[in-house]
């Protein structure tokens, strides 16, 4: 196993001529964790296409508003 960290390993992870997403897991594994025509499971232009829905509220904005609206306790979990 091997763990990567940092925006060079998310370029590496995501360039798409290294990696592919369809057929990566067992359909038996696939379909029970994620359902059919997941964005985990989609390669290229259907990935960024199906992805995009989740992608738009993580802008800094968004992100920010959350940190400021949302009560402390979903966010951070409290040390007992």
């Amino acid at each position: 196993m091997v763990w990567v960290t940092g925006p060079e390993a998310a370029r590496l992870f995501y360039d798409s001529s290294r990696f592919v997403r369809h057929g990566a897991m067992p359909m038996a594994i696939h379909m029970t964790l994620l359902g059919q025509s997941c964005v985990q499971g989609l390669d290229d232009d259907a990935h960024r296409h199906r992805k995009q829905p989740f992608m738009t509220p993580m802008t800094h904005e968004c992100i920010e508003h959350l940190l400021q609206t949302a009560p402390r306790s979903l966010l951070v979990r409290e040390a007992k």
